[in-house]
């Protein structure tokens, strides 16, 4: 009989006393000396008891791992169980992703145990592996990892095995919380910072211009660092060249940086890589990220009259085609916010050569 219907057949004739007796399972079967395949189908088993000290027991055999064989025996066991129970057995569509059915307590303690065993000498010396258990563990997970797990990342590694981290973290970016997201943007800057001091360059070597190092060594954290971080650890790298790197949707995450609204100079460059339509599209959201910098009226005014100075620069040379709707949408919805801000050289640049009814829509 396979060793897992005879444990579930164990477990559920003894059901009562294991439930009540956390050394319940422990009398039944030998924990400590099962295989890590044996191991990682009791930790499906008594994370089904929800006996959160009987699951604890169990995971903290997870520590006691020597080897890299032992620990892909065990994470293999748990991915092959999981993604049976997800998936019809017709099915022909690989299990990846995210799937854990484990209670989120025991998937947090599990992950925990990981990264000790990750930390630990042994597993150092072969980055391979470590890289293969992190991919793995990182997506059986994913939903419990939290910024403690990430502050365990290794820091003495090559290059090349930073930039496999990272690609891991990448793929699973949209699905970390904001916290975890800063948490790895830190260990980004941390580990590249001291590459920097120690090498005299950051990763540079097997990147071919601005936005492959940007991929390969921050990934989709790099919105977090400010602009003059990235120009300090990557020498040669330019406001312009980075902005040309960035897509829509970063940009607008870059535009409500604070230290982007407090600098009218670089907001004005930045402003100006854009259409238009992505001014616009962004306005509301660099006015709110303004306010909740708890900037003063001074500091207000000046990201306003940045915004208005680019906006009608923008869109002067499309007056003459502008219909008493368009002066309406442009002038009573989309600039509300910064009429107050006009001066008397933005009055100047509003066309006088139009038709009444735009003029009054004006």
């Amino acid at each position: 009989m396979p060793f897992m219907e005879k444990a579930k057949g164990l477990v559920n004739s003894h059901y009562a006393m294991l439930k009540a007796n956390d050394r319940g399972l422990q009398q039944v079967f030998d924990i400590e000396h099962l295989s890590p395949a044996e191991l990682a189908e009791f930790t499906l088993i008594a994370d089904a008891l929800k006996n959160s000290s009987l699951t604890s027991f169990i995971l903290n055999q997870v520590k006691q791992f020597e080897s890299y064989g032992e620990v892909a025996e065990y994470l293999n066991t748990l991915q092959r169980v999981l993604c049976k129970d997800l998936q019809p057995s017709s099915s022909s569509v690989p299990c990846y992703g995210s799937f854990s059915t484990l209670q989120f307590q025991s998937e947090q303690e599990l992950l925990t145990n990981m990264f000790l065993i990750l930390s630990k000498e042994w597993s150092l010396q072969d980055m391979i592996k470590w890289v293969e258990v992190f991919h793995v563990t990182m997506k059986l997970f994913l939903p419990a990892v939290n910024e403690s797990h990430v502050s365990q990342l290794p820091i003495n590694i090559t290059c090349n095995t930073y930039q496999d981290i990272i690609k891991v973290l990448t793929d699973a970016y949209l699905r970390l919380p904001a916290t975890v997201q800063a948490s790895v943007y830190s260990y980004c800057l941390k580990y590249l910072s001291e590459q920097l001091n120690n090498t005299g360059a950051a990763c540079t070597s097997n990147t071919n211009g601005t936005k492959e190092w940007l991929e390969k060594n921050w990934g989709n954290f790099y919105i977090f660092a400010p602009i003059s971080e990235l120009m300090g650890i990557y020498h040669n790298i330019t406001l312009e060249t980075l902005l040309s790197t960035l897509k829509p949707k970063d940009m607008a995450v870059i535009l409500t940086r604070i230290d982007v609204i407090i600098n009218p100079t670089l907001l004005k460059k930045i402003l100006d890589f854009l259409t238009s339509e992505d001014v616009l599209v962004y306005l509301n959201n660099i006015l709110l990220a303004a306010e909740e910098a708890n900037l003063n009226d001074s500091q207000i005014n000046t990201v306003k009259t940045t915004l208005l100075t680019a906006i009608l620069e923008k869109i002067s040379s499309n007056f003459s085609f502008f219909t008493p709707d368009d002066w309406k949408k442009i002038m009573q919805q989309d600039l509300l916010e910064l009429l107050a801000s006009f001066n008397e050289t933005q009055l100047q640049q509003l066309p006088t050569n139009i038709t009444c009814a735009s003029y009054h829509e004006m």
